[in-house]
């Protein structure tokens, strides 16, 4: 038994290790600067874009929804230390044993700036997703974001943006994913004469491989204890290589400790949370530090998912 188990092992670490080396010296990407979404993809570096969690896990990658066990509700709570706020709801419109039509929406805002109390910066964005099985293994999504950014008393600026994904799951314990994002126009705020105003932007286009394992296998016919996550994105735009990795131990099975880290040209993000579970509950929360140059931003994130 321990040497069967050792062969699976070995077989399933082959493709694990050379899908991420292989694309991650491939391609290279700046460190991506806009607020992810879910505690778990956070504490675990943004690198589990592999496995679907819970219906959040449409924001990494839309594809790996229709492999969710059971369809889940999703609320979610960032706080950034620069005034930064954003909440984030998603859940299953319509969910089949193959398929799975999701919608979304997002509220962001960065306080009241200074000497301007009545500009504070918002953007209301809302999504739609939709991924279905080609057959037990694979599947294939797509996400649309439509957003909309405004501050008091100024014109708004409107954006659609697209991301395409595939999800590879051969065996329970192993999981490969890639993602095409950035595709489309954005919202962003542009500051002159300390007046700020919304603008439309053209978004850089990210390629994302990740690859998400469990140990000990299936075949151990023991309880995993551990997840080990690893990707690699590359925004065309932008030269360099930015590198994402996490992991997860579970103590007892409502416990799971996480430990994250990505890095990039354009800085390095590590990031820490704690998951807890009982039966359709699931509360996952993290805190990260984003470093970039002399400065350090601190968010926080609160996921609450429930199953049905």
């Amino acid at each position: 038994m321990i040497v069967k188990e050792t062969q699976v092992i070995k077989l399933t670490l082959i493709p694990f290790a050379l899908i991420v080396c292989l694309v991650s010296n491939a391609f290279g990407q700046a460190l991506n600067s806009s607020m992810s979404v879910g505690a778990r993809n956070v504490a675990l570096g943004n690198a589990d874009m592999a496995e679907p969690h819970d219906i959040g896990s449409l924001y990494g990658n839309p594809a790996t929804i229709a492999m969710l066990g059971s369809p889940t509700v999703l609320v979610n709570h960032v706080q950034g230390s620069d005034s930064q706020l954003q909440e984030d709801v998603a859940f299953p419109v319509i969910y089949t044993k193959s398929q799975m039509l999701a919608f979304g929406a997002e509220y962001y805002s960065v306080g009241v700036l200074t000497g301007s109390p009545d500009q504070r910066r918002v953007s209301l964005g809302y999504n739609v997703a939709f991924a279905s099985k080609i057959n037990s293994t694979m599947s294939l999504g797509g996400l649309v974001l439509f957003q909309r950014g405004y501050v008091a008393h100024l014109n708004a600026a409107a954006s659609a943006s697209y991301a395409l994904g595939f999800d590879y799951k051969p065996s329970p314990d192993l999981s490969y994913g890639l993602t095409l994002s950035g595709l489309g126009t954005g919202v962003d705020f542009a500051t002159a004469n300390s007046i700020v105003t919304p603008i439309q932007t053209v978004l850089s286009r990210a390629l994302t491989v990740s690859a998400v394992m469990r140990f000990p296998t299936e075949a151990s016919f023991r309880p995993a204890f551990m997840t080990i996550a690893l990707a690699s994105q590359k925004v065309f735009s932008v030269s360099g290589v930015n590198y994402m990795g996490g992991v997860e131990f579970y103590p007892t099975n409502f416990l799971t400790l996480r430990f994250g880290y990505n890095a990039g040209p354009a800085g390095a993000r590590q990031a820490y949370g704690i998951g807890l579970s009982r039966g359709v509950l699931a509360l996952d929360m993290a805190i990260s530090s984003v470093s970039s140059g002399n400065s350090k931003t601190l968010l926080d994130q609160l996921s609450l998912s429930v199953k049905f």
